[in-house]
């Protein structure tokens, strides 16, 4: 069942349920709501924008991924809206002025899901929210 506002079309409910079974939980399910991070958002999002789609044999378009982005941050401003989560990892970060860049940004260098993972915090169970159910 998907928790959506009573005006919200059928077509909009089938998207979300969509986008969270073959896209989200495959790729962040395992990770603990209190645990996730911008690096493994962002590390998601850039993996679907290399992915290939099962059913059409490219790659996923910039409308997919988009809206992969959207409800994952719509879940996540769900989440923090009820006190599981204090901010959400999937939230627009502010920007330093240009003048305040510490690194060259030709060296960046984006992350597989798999290489951001070393970087988020030990798995630490709590008896209480660990985990965010994403079934919707």
């Amino acid at each position: 069942m998907v928790a959506a506002d009573p005006g919200t079309k059928l077509k909009t409910v089938i998207f979300y349920r969509y986008i969270t079974n073959i896209h989200l939980l495959p790729a962040i399910g395992d990770i603990g709501l209190d645990k996730l991070t911008p690096v493994h958002v962002r590390a998601m999002i850039n993996d679907k924008r290399r992915c290939i789609s099962e059913k059409t044999g490219k790659l996923l378009s910039g409308r997919t991924v988009k809206g992969i982005q959207r409800t994952l941050h719509t879940a996540l401003e769900f989440a923090v809206g009820e006190d599981f989560i204090n901010r959400n990892p999937a939230g627009k970060k502010k920007r330093k002025s240009s003048g305040e860049h510490s690194a060259d940004p030709s060296s960046a260098k984006f992350l597989q899901l798999n290489e951001a993972r070393p970087y988020s915090p030990a798995p630490r169970r709590s008896p209480y929210i660990t985990r965010f159910s994403w079934r919707f």
